[in-house]
């Protein structure tokens, strides 16, 4: 057994199921083989549909397997090297109204078991090759952002929705390396209140929602470990910061605003950041929520803002084959 597949080492002991079961493989990478996919089952089902990239499926042969049809799977295979970052090399295609060798077959299956083995533990542990974009084709874009500069007390929030066309976008989108990121930060912190908010922002680094799950890239917020198999329509906890604790501040600052002036605050605060997700009721869009609660009993005043960014694969082509995910719209539901 040559990983998933047989071992061939002869031309004439190449069979129509070889070529079955690099056909199903690869579509089921590069296209989709849970076209039906139920985000109810989502959760129990995450093995399976964790894969496909939503890509176009290469047609399965009439009557004999010509070279067109290798050349198919080949393309495709070429396009999961760019795609992962492999260190496979890019396969020949088969010469018209010729047979493919078991050179070639071979180096198609060398390409789908790299494919389905894991990336490298320091890279991250436990992640399909199939659902890692390589860095040279990694694309990480600023999207828009969020602002609050009112005054406020206990508790603000903002809700974003990503607008995918149906669950399956939602699926190609993750399945593909594709991630949500996130920037937090705040300015103009006056008194003890937003001296906690700042702590606690200084602390986190870029938050990340990808097919992993939702963390912290300086691992100081708390993950609760769920990515999007474990959405629904309930809403669900995915992150939240530690209590920013003694909140003790100094600060001055002047702007066009026409304020200026002073602010100085201290106190115990239990303040802190918590990200929530769930399904739309379609299920066709992802809905992330921000609350920033402040436990210091006065009045927050300064700016919060929350800058989003979507990292995706720049798309690529050969031979007229494209390897392209769909980029969700953002619409703000709730502003800070």
């Amino acid at each position: 057994m040559n990983g998933l597949f047989n071992s061939v080492t002869s031309n004439d002991q190449i069979t129509a199921q070889d070529f079955l079961d690099v056909y199903n493989y690869t579509n089921k990478i590069f296209a989709d083989s849970y076209l039906t996919a139920d985000p109810l089952q989502a959760s129990t089902l995450k093995s399976n549909y964790r894969y496909g990239w939503g890509n176009n499926k290469t047609s399965y042969p009439e009557n004999i397997i010509t070279a067109y049809d290798w050349n198919q799977i080949i393309t495709r295979c070429n396009l999961i090297i760019s795609h992962t970052g492999l260190s496979n090399n890019l396969i020949d295609r088969v010469p018209r109204k010729m047979q493919i060798s078991y050179q070639k077959l071979t180096d198609i299956q060398n390409v789908l078991n790299s494919a389905i083995a894991n990336v490298p533990t320091n890279i991250q542990s436990n992640l399909p090759r199939y659902n890692y974009i390589s860095p040279s084709l990694r694309n990480v874009s600023y999207v828009r952002n969020v602002v609050r500069s009112d005054s406020w007390y206990s508790l603000v929030n903002t809700t974003l929705q990503y607008e995918h066309s149906h669950y399956n976008d939602i699926r190609y989108f993750f399945n593909s390396g594709s991630a949500y990121e996130y920037i937090l930060s705040s300015a103009n912190e006056c008194g003890p209140g937003m001296f906690a908010i700042a702590d606690i922002l200084e602390d986190i680094g870029t938050l990340i929602f990808d097919i992993t799950n939702f963390r912290d890239s300086k691992g100081t917020g708390v993950s609760a470990n769920k990515n999007y198999f474990d959405l629904n329509k309930d809403t669900w906890t995915l992150l939240w910061t530690s209590n920013a604790g003694f909140a003790s501040s100094y600060s001055g600052y002047s702007g066009y605003s026409g304020y200026s002036g002073y602010c100085s605050g201290s106190g115990y605060s239990s303040s802190r950041i918590k990200v929530f997700g769930r399904l739309s009721a379609l299920y066709e869009s992802v809905l992330i929520r921000f609350d920033y609660y402040s436990t210091v009993a006065t009045v927050v005043e300064g700016v919060l803002e929350i800058d989003l960014y979507i990292a995706n694969k720049t798309d690529t082509k050969r031979y007229g084959i494209q390897d392209h995910q769909t980029i969700p719209n953002i619409n703000i539901t709730d502003n800070l």
